[in-house]
């Protein structure tokens, strides 16, 4: 059933947007020091493309991570679905990572590309 629905889910015409595409989307949690422990601070999908000119990773867009969704495997990268207010968003990655860093490694991009010149996904 599934597959059924993720075919569907897929098919591009006039109806269905095609799923938005980036090289690498990550899932990162920041986290902070509380007391005597670490503790999540920020919990956020991070979507990001290899730019050859400049020889790094810049981020193409964000988003706070709100439900429990995980990518799936999909042929050879992975495709995210996302619910939000009625409508759903599909973006598809060559790649995914789930990482855990101690600073907010979109607010760093911003010195390489500002978010004013980003592609966004609009996710």
């Amino acid at each position: 059933m599934f597959a059924l629905i993720l075919s569907a889910a897929l098919a591009t015409n006039g109806d269905r947007p095609a799923p938005a595409h980036c090289d690498r989307l990550e899932l990162n949690q920041v986290l902070e020091w509380c007391g005597d422990h670490w503790h999540p601070r920020l919990l956020q999908w991070i979507a990001w493309d290899w730019d050859a000119p400049r020889g790094c990773w810049i981020v193409r867009d964000w988003a706070i991570c709100r439900t429990d969704a995980r990518p799936t495997r999909h042929g050879p990268g992975w495709l995210l679905t996302i619910y939000r207010g009625g409508r759903v968003f599909l973006i598809y990655s060559d790649t995914y990572s789930a990482t855990w860093t101690l600073h907010d490694p979109e607010v760093d991009n911003r010195d390489v590309v500002p978010q004013s010149k980003r592609r966004a996904l609009r996710w």
